[in-house]
């Protein structure tokens, strides 16, 4: 059932043939981690990780610098054994209709030993496969390659395309936006890098083959970080214009506040 408030921004923009509808999936100011607010924690090795999590400032501090060979990280979705647990809030992600992923991020320490691996990353894997993950390193954001709709034969998880030179260490709000075949990073209305969407499912790790997930943390043995999470949504549907996304982004947050003091 939709919220609400989803309700009320799908008759808001009826006018303009869009139908758009926002879930929070989680908010640092509550003062909870990721795992409180619906998102599943794993780790590489399964136990015994040095990598470690907690609430702090306003975030969920993920801290897999201990051990580099370690890696932990966020999921919206989990697979096993037959058995599917999903985050209560996250959506359908149809990149044919669009969707926004938006979160704030501080990536204050990261170290790799590879070019093509880093210490954070961010994944979103759509209801078709369509994919991008996004390197985070300290200057400097960039995808990661594989099989895309124009160059099947493309190496499979190599540095693609790059955002140039940007910090990444202090906390930032990002737009994934992805549409049809293709995505585009934002932050404060500037594109910091845009392509294909990749097709990662023919990777053994099950995360690539599981639909309509979101992974949020390090996922190498190849590289490590300090990363704060501070706020993380998705918005489906059409994106208005950047003045009216604003204001929707405005009225949702307000939304889930109303819905949380209301106890639903």
């Amino acid at each position: 059932m939709k919220s609400l408030f989803c309700g009320m921004v799908v008759a808001w923009t009826a006018s303009l043939g869009q139908s758009v509808c926002a879930a929070v999936l989680y908010d640092g100011s509550l003062g909870t981690t990721l795992s409180q607010q619906g998102w599943f924690y794993l780790t590489d090795p399964l136990s015994g990780a040095d990598a470690q999590y907690s609430a702090a400032g306003g975030a969920t501090r993920l801290d897999s610098t201990t051990t580099m060979d370690d890696s932990a990280g966020f999921f919206t979705r989990l697979e096993y054994l037959g058995i599917v647990l999903v985050h209560p809030a996250m959506p359908v992600l149809d990149p044919q209709a669009g969707y926004t992923l938006q979160f704030s991020v501080a990536a204050p320490t990261e170290r790799h030993v590879s070019t093509h691996r880093a210490g954070f990353s961010v994944l979103v894997v759509g209801e078709d496969y369509g994919s991008i993950e996004l390197g985070f390193w300290t200057n400097e954001i960039w995808a990661q390659s594989g099989p895309n709709p124009l160059d099947p034969d493309e190496a499979l998880f190599t540095r693609a395309e790059r955002s140039g030179a940007f910090d990444t260490t202090t906390l930032t709000s990002y737009e994934l936006r992805v549409l049809g075949d293709g995505y585009s990073l934002w932050s404060d209305s500037t594109e910091l890098l845009s392509g294909l969407l990749r097709d990662y499912s023919s990777h053994s790790h099950p995360v690539y083959s599981m639909p309509n997930t979101i992974f949020v943390g390090d996922d190498t043995g190849s590289a490590s970080t300090v990363a704060d999470v501070h706020y993380v949504a998705v918005t489906t549907g059409v994106v208005p214009e950047p003045s009216a996304w604003l204001l929707l982004i405005g009225i949702g947050v307000v939304g889930c506040l109303a819905r949380r003091r209301r106890g639903g």
